[in-house]
C-alpha cells in the first residue's frame, strides 16, 4: 500500500511536468540503464505531443520486443 501510494504521487508531479522537461528526464534514466523509469516519461512527454519522446518510446518497444505485445 506504501509503494502505490508513493506511486501515485510521482505519477502527479511528471504529470505537472512539461513534455521537454519529462523527455529529458527519461533521456537520463536511459543514460543510467532504467529503462523501466525512462519509459513512464517518454510515454508521459509522448502523451503532451512531444514526437521525440514518441520516437524513444518506440524504440524502446522495438528493442525490448513489446512491440509484439502491442502489435500482434
Amino acid at each position: 500500500p506504501q509503494e502505490i501510494i508513493k506511486t501515485l504521487k510521482t505519477i502527479k508531479i511528471e504529470k505537472q511536468k512539461t513534455a521537454s522537461e519529462l523527455y529529458e528526464e527519461g533521456r537520463v534514466f536511459l543514460t543510467n540503464k532504467d529503462q523501466a523509469n525512462a519509459e513512464k516519461c517518454f510515454r508521459l512527454a509522448a502523451e503532451q505531443g512531444s514526437i521525440p519522446a514518441k520516437s524513444k518510446l518506440g524504440m524502446i518497444y522495438l528493442t525490448s520486443g513489446k512491440h509484439k505485445e502491442a502489435y500482434p
